[in-house]
């Protein structure tokens, strides 16, 4: 099967590179629509249907999003979100989509080939699955489970379970499917292979059928090294239909993420996901960069241990947990732009974070990734404050960098910090800066108490705070000069300037 591609973009020069650089590569496909403004991309998204979607982000306000996730929501559309935001909000955005991909801009031709590529192989994978499935529904003598499954009125009988199994590698579901269908060998029995699992109906047999499926477990760990989850769900309320229990079962596949793989979880009750707000509070947010600035790593261990480590029922939607990791991640980001370090071996890793949060299947494997990251780059920034040593004012700088959140900062201890006279330090500044040390300290408690201004929650009060600042009057009046819109103002102005972009 060919896709037929959409590409949006607002930027008409980005839209045509990108159709002339798919257009000459090896990936084949049907037709490539561009659209460069939101109410063209639904309307094509309608006339088109098309299988793969470069989509930028930016496009879209608010009442327009919500039509698209509408469009898209419970299709096999391979959404690649582009952005020159790596911010939470834009993985929210993203995570609404269902998207498959994220694209940060400016992105590499390689990059977008290879996302362009997965999706196609998925689109194709897709479809030789769906024939399948379609083939196995009419040729089984035991049932048409295909038929019965999606007509979404078929009762589900009061005397079966269902089970459903759940490979990490989605590419193993036929070799999987095999091995179901040849291992168990119930009177009564359907089989379904879908794209992301198993799904298997039969009689209840006096709880036989759960060493069966732990017997066949053990089974697939013998053969096969994909890792396999198993949802036993045995429904108490009468009336259901086989499509609801179908789909409740696909979401108490969703638990893996809590409990973890090659595990046999078992239910009674559909899943009830705990509503939760998935972005941080202002007090959250002064939590993490206060701890961020204090390099506090073992207060930052035990926030996320104690946070997400030990999660219990009800349970949130797995995907409102992502964003949560991700609103962290972006306090973690702010704390890389303060010290600059954003290029090389540490941006690359930081990048594979945020995949992991996106992706990664179990829990606690993000958070211990995330651990492992804030140590790196905690040992980064020490090593660039030691290699400052050497330049006594940049080791001067750096520690005021490190330090502007101290209200009781002074030049003395800047002084003994880098082992020179008050004195002296304050003439070398003054040289290298053009401003006294006062003067340098405030710019950059203002500079960052503008950045969370734009882009956070917290009150004047807490951001006057975190800065470093006294007094919040003080802080205002400061902000209001260098600014010339006292703080209050200047974030009510901003936000109205976004509101009129979008």
């Amino acid at each position: 099967m060919k896709p037929s591609i959409l590409i949006a973009d607002r930027d008409r020069e980005d839209c045509l590179g990108v159709e002339w650089f798919l257009s000459q590569s090896s990936i084949q496909c049907h037709q490539m629509i561009k659209s460069y403004q939101a109410d063209d991309v639904l309307q094509s998204i309608e006339q088109y249907q098309p299988e793969i979607i470069i989509l930028e982000l930016e496009m879209f306000h608010h009442a327009q999003f919500k039509i698209l996730a509408t469009m898209l929501e419970d299709s096999f559309t391979q959404v690649i979100c582009t952005s020159t935001e790596a911010t939470y909000e834009q993985a929210r955005k993203a995570l609404n989509l269902q998207f498959v991909h994220f694209l940060l801009k400016p992105y590499t031709p390689n990059h977008l080939y290879a996302k362009v590529r997965k999706a196609t192989h998925f689109i194709q994978k897709h479809e030789y699955i769906y024939q399948q499935e379609k083939t196995q529904s009419s040729t089984t003598s035991q049932s048409g489970l295909y038929e019965k499954l999606f007509n979404r009125k078929e009762l589900f009988p009061t005397e079966y379970v269902s089970i459903g199994f759940f490979p990490a590698d989605k590419s193993s579901i036929s070799s999987l499917y095999k091995e179901i269908t040849s291992f168990f060998r119930y009177e009564v029995m359907d089989a379904l292979s879908l794209s992301e699992m198993i799904l298997l109906f039969t009689e209840k047999h006096e709880s036989n059928y759960v060493k069966e499926v732990t017997r066949f477990l053990q089974h697939w760990e013998t053969i096969s090294d994909v890792p396999l989850s198993i949802v036993v769900y045995e429904p108490k309320s009468p009336d259901k239909t086989m499509y609801s229990v179908f789909e409740e079962t696909k979401d108490m596949g969703e638990m893996i993420f809590y409990h973890g793989q090659r595990k046999i979880l078992s239910f009674e009750e559909a899943i009830t996901w705990k509503r939760m707000d998935p972005f941080l509070s202002p007090p959250e947010q002064r939590k993490w960069i206060e701890m961020l600035n204090k390099r506090n790593i073992q207060q930052i261990k035990q926030e996320l241990y104690e946070s997400f480590q030990h999660v219990k029922n009800p349970y949130p939607d797995p995907g409102l947990i992502r964003t949560k990791l991700t609103s962290i991640l972006a306090q973690v980001r702010r704390y890389m732009h303060i010290y600059h370090i954003q290029q090389g071996e540490i941006e690359e890793k930081y990048a594979q974070l945020y995949r992991s949060i996106l992706y990664t299947p179990v829990l606690y494997r993000i958070v211990q990734e995330m651990v492992i990251f804030i140590q790196l780059l905690f040992n980064d920034t020490k090593k660039k404050h030691d290699e400052a040593k050497y330049d006594i004012a940049e080791h001067a700088f750096q520690f005021i960098e490190n330090n502007y959140w101290d209200a009781s900062l002074k030049l003395s201890d800047v002084a003994k910090a880098v082992s020179l006279n008050p004195a002296y330090l304050s003439s070398l500044l003054k040289r290298k800066t053009g401003h006294s040390f006062k003067e340098h300290l405030l710019t950059i408690r203002l500079q960052e108490a503008h950045r969370l201004l734009s882009e956070t929650a917290l009150s004047v009060k807490e951001i006057a705070h975190i800065c470093g600042f006294a007094e919040a009057n003080y802080f205002s009046r400061c902000f209001k000069e260098k600014y010339e819109k006292a703080p209050t103002m200047f974030r009510m102005q901003n936000i109205d300037h976004d509101m009129r972009g979008k």
